[in-house]
C-alpha cells in the first residue's frame, strides 16, 4: 500500500497556495536554509543550543 502511494502522480497543481506577507527578521532568530544539506542544517541548529554538561546538572533542583 505504501509503495502504491509513493508512486502516485498527481497531475494537477494545488488550487490554493497560501501567500503570506514577508515578516521582518526578529533579533536572536537564526534562519535555517530549507533547501540546504541536512548536515549543514543540523550544524546550524546545534550552534543555537546552550552548552550542556551533565556533571553540573546532576544535583540541580528544579
Amino acid at each position: 500500500m505504501t509503495q502504491l502511494l509513493r508512486n502516485t502522480v498527481i497531475p494537477e497543481a494545488p488550487m490554493f497556495k497560501p501567500k503570506f506577507p514577508p515578516q521582518e527578521p526578529e533579533t536572536g532568530v537564526v534562519v535555517v536554509d530549507e533547501d540546504g544539506k541536512p548536515e549543514d542544517r543540523v550544524g546550524v541548529a546545534l550552534k543555537c543550543l546552550p552548552n550542556y554538561d551533565p556533571a553540573t546538572c546532576l544535583f540541580e533542583t528544579v
